[in-house]
Protein backbone atom coordinates (compact mmCIF):
# COMPACT_ATOMS: atom_id res chain seq x y z
CA UNK A 1 0.00 0.00 0.00
CA UNK A 2 2.58 2.23 0.85
CA UNK A 3 4.68 1.58 -2.46
CA UNK A 4 1.41 2.62 -4.04
CA UNK A 5 0.90 6.10 -2.47
CA UNK A 6 4.35 6.76 -3.27
CA UNK A 7 3.69 5.96 -7.49
CA UNK A 8 0.72 8.37 -7.10
CA UNK A 9 2.84 11.29 -5.37
CA UNK A 10 6.16 10.36 -8.22
CA UNK A 11 3.39 10.67 -10.97
CA UNK A 12 1.19 13.05 -9.72
CA UNK A 13 4.49 15.82 -9.76
CA UNK A 14 5.53 14.48 -13.17
CA UNK A 15 1.69 15.94 -14.60
CA UNK A 16 2.28 18.45 -17.46
CA UNK A 17 2.73 21.84 -16.16
CA UNK A 18 -0.27 24.30 -16.31
CA UNK A 19 -0.39 25.87 -19.25
CA UNK A 20 0.45 29.30 -19.77
CA UNK A 21 -1.70 32.02 -19.22
CA UNK A 22 -2.82 34.20 -22.80
CA UNK A 23 -1.24 37.26 -23.01
CA UNK A 24 -2.99 40.23 -22.28
CA UNK A 25 -5.33 41.82 -25.08
CA UNK A 26 -4.14 45.21 -25.80
CA UNK A 27 -6.72 47.89 -24.47
CA UNK A 28 -8.66 49.59 -27.55
CA UNK A 29 -7.87 52.83 -28.44
CA UNK A 30 -11.42 54.16 -27.78
CA UNK A 31 -10.38 53.90 -24.16
CA UNK A 32 -7.49 55.65 -24.36
CA UNK A 33 -8.28 58.52 -21.34
CA UNK A 34 -7.61 61.72 -22.89
CA UNK A 35 -7.47 65.55 -21.67
CA UNK A 36 -8.46 67.87 -24.15
CA UNK A 37 -9.60 71.67 -24.27
CA UNK A 38 -10.73 73.33 -27.56
CA UNK A 39 -12.46 76.64 -28.47
CA UNK A 40 -14.52 77.48 -31.40
CA UNK A 41 -12.81 74.70 -33.09
CA UNK A 42 -14.44 72.81 -36.78
CA UNK A 43 -15.68 69.70 -36.34
CA UNK A 44 -12.86 68.48 -38.57
CA UNK A 45 -10.37 69.78 -36.11
CA UNK A 46 -11.81 68.33 -33.10
CA UNK A 47 -12.00 64.98 -34.32
CA UNK A 48 -8.46 65.36 -35.67
CA UNK A 49 -7.39 66.47 -32.09
CA UNK A 50 -9.13 63.27 -30.44
CA UNK A 51 -7.88 60.90 -33.12
CA UNK A 52 -4.20 61.99 -32.64
CA UNK A 53 -4.46 61.93 -28.77
CA UNK A 54 -6.00 58.73 -28.65
CA UNK A 55 -3.84 57.24 -31.60
CA UNK A 56 -7.27 56.26 -33.08
CA UNK A 57 -7.73 55.57 -36.96
CA UNK A 58 -10.86 57.80 -38.16
CA UNK A 59 -12.68 57.35 -41.64
CA UNK A 60 -14.91 60.58 -42.47
CA UNK A 61 -17.86 59.82 -44.21
CA UNK A 62 -18.18 63.29 -46.11
CA UNK A 63 -21.85 62.88 -47.89
CA UNK A 64 -22.95 65.55 -45.90
CA UNK A 65 -22.01 69.08 -45.60
CA UNK A 66 -20.59 69.64 -42.07
CA UNK A 67 -20.67 73.27 -40.67
CA UNK A 68 -20.59 74.78 -36.96
CA UNK A 69 -17.87 74.87 -34.33
CA UNK A 70 -17.46 73.09 -31.14
CA UNK A 71 -16.46 74.08 -27.58
CA UNK A 72 -15.36 71.39 -25.59
CA UNK A 73 -13.32 70.69 -22.21
CA UNK A 74 -12.50 67.31 -21.51
CA UNK A 75 -10.16 65.86 -18.58
CA UNK A 76 -9.37 62.04 -18.50
CA UNK A 77 -12.56 61.10 -20.71
CA UNK A 78 -12.45 57.69 -22.91
CA UNK A 79 -11.67 58.76 -26.13
CA UNK A 80 -14.55 57.25 -27.83
CA UNK A 81 -17.01 58.81 -24.91
CA UNK A 82 -15.59 62.09 -26.87
CA UNK A 83 -15.31 61.15 -30.34
CA UNK A 84 -19.18 60.23 -29.91
CA UNK A 85 -20.35 62.98 -28.11
CA UNK A 86 -18.90 65.63 -30.73
CA UNK A 87 -20.12 63.40 -33.95
CA UNK A 88 -23.85 63.37 -32.18
CA UNK A 89 -23.52 66.83 -31.69
CA UNK A 90 -23.48 67.53 -35.50
CA UNK A 91 -25.61 64.74 -36.59
CA UNK A 92 -23.43 62.05 -37.18
CA UNK A 93 -22.91 58.31 -35.58
CA UNK A 94 -19.36 56.44 -35.21
CA UNK A 95 -19.41 53.13 -35.68
CA UNK A 96 -16.51 51.19 -34.08
CA UNK A 97 -14.01 48.34 -35.40
CA UNK A 98 -12.20 47.66 -32.30
CA UNK A 99 -10.19 45.35 -34.20
CA UNK A 100 -8.00 47.94 -36.05
CA UNK A 101 -8.79 51.31 -33.83
CA UNK A 102 -11.12 52.49 -36.49
CA UNK A 103 -14.15 55.04 -36.04
CA UNK A 104 -15.87 55.87 -39.01
CA UNK A 105 -18.03 58.58 -38.66
CA UNK A 106 -21.13 58.61 -40.41
CA UNK A 107 -24.44 60.37 -41.34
Amino acid sequence: MRAIVLSLAVLASCAAPAPAPAPAKEPSRFDTRITLDLNRASFEEAVDQIARLSKLNVILDRTKDISGIVTLSVNQVPAGEVLEAVAKTFGFKVVRIDKYNIARITS
